[in-house]
């Protein structure tokens, strides 16, 4: 899979990011208003990752509350007996939808992820059929779920900093450094699970090998060991060293792509609607696990 997540792959991914950016803003436009959540940080990643994968966008709104309720079983350890069952009921969801479509998918294989799955599949020493359909479902949430946090906490960053919105919009170019900023300042994801391989020494404390730990990413981002100033919002930023994607061998596969689409639908919005202002001072969390607004309305004047 990590060839179709290349930096060149995903750059010749770029035309068709920017078609459906621009047809998400077309349809608000005469408006005034929108929700960032619903008219945009959803629809760019969740249509891009089901092209990719060869799941009909048509089946969105079928799994796009499984795919955040399933990330809750992530933290199923220290969960609440209720969650757990839900987020076991979402992942269950997906994989008899996954079954449904990977049968029929048999039949016709393309040059989509879920294809190349199956083929791996089929050579019989790759994947077995329930890590073919982990492999799917993994793919489908991790493509879009975080990124819809992504977009959405970074417009609203932006709109929050009107100097570092005004900065943007006057140099363009620094859009690369600010969803940089973005993911560091207010990222997704803010914390993960590992397993240590050795007894390792923190804080004056050993943590004994095979111990669960958490890595908290939201705290590493805002270290000021490392970062100057680190609770300043600043998209001229460098160095930038961020963890937002993890780092080592557990590197986010889809950085590249997610980098991108953040580029392009943030960098639009900010380039082609001005007098950006949010309608509500508080955040409405969505039903995941992530650090993901399921509701961000804005006004603004279309320029």
């Amino acid at each position: 899979m990590s060839r179709a997540f290349t930096p060149r792959a995903i750059a010749a991914m770029r035309p068709s990011i920017q078609r459906i950016v621009d047809q998400c803003l077309d349809r608000v436009a005469p408006r005034g208003e929108m929700d960032v959540i619903a008219d945009l940080a959803l629809p760019v990643p969740s249509t891009v990752i089901c092209e990719m994968i060869g799941v009909p966008v048509t089946d969105r709104d079928r799994f796009t509350l499984w795919t955040a309720q399933a990330t809750f079983g992530l933290a199923a350890g220290v969960l609440l007996p209720e969650m757990l069952a839900q987020a076991a009921a979402a992942g269950m969801a997906l994989a008899a939808y996954f079954q449904e479509l990977i049968a029929a998918r048999r039949t016709r294989l393309g040059d989509d992820l879920l294809s190349a799955l199956i083929r791996a599949e089929e050579e019989g020493d790759r994947l077995s059929p329930s890590e073919l359909i982990s492999q799917a479902i993994g793919l489908l949430i991790a493509g879009f779920e975080t990124t819809i946090g992504l977009i959405g906490n970074g417009v609203r960053a932006l709109v929050e900093h009107p100097e570092e919105l005004a900065k943007l919009r006057a140099r363009p170019e620094l859009i690369a450094s600010a969803v940089e900023e973005c993911l560091r300042y207010d990222g997704p994801i803010i914390l993960t699970a590992r397993v240590l391989h050795a007894d390792a020494e923190f804080g004056g404390k050993t943590i004994p090998r095979d111990a669960k730990v958490w890595g908290m990413l939201a705290a590493a981002n805002r270290d000021p060991a490392v970062f100057r100033a680190p609770d300043t919002f600043d998209i001229e930023r460098q160095p930038n060293e961020h963890l937002a994607f993890g780092g080592g061998a557990h590197f986010c596969l889809g950085a590249h792509l997610a980098r991108l689409e953040g580029q392009i639908a943030i960098g639009s919005l900010v380039e082609r609607f001005g007098d950006l202002a949010l309608l509500s001072p508080a955040v409405e969390w969505g039903p995941s696990l992530f650090r993901v607004p399921g509701r961000l309305p804005l006004r603004f004047r279309a320029r």
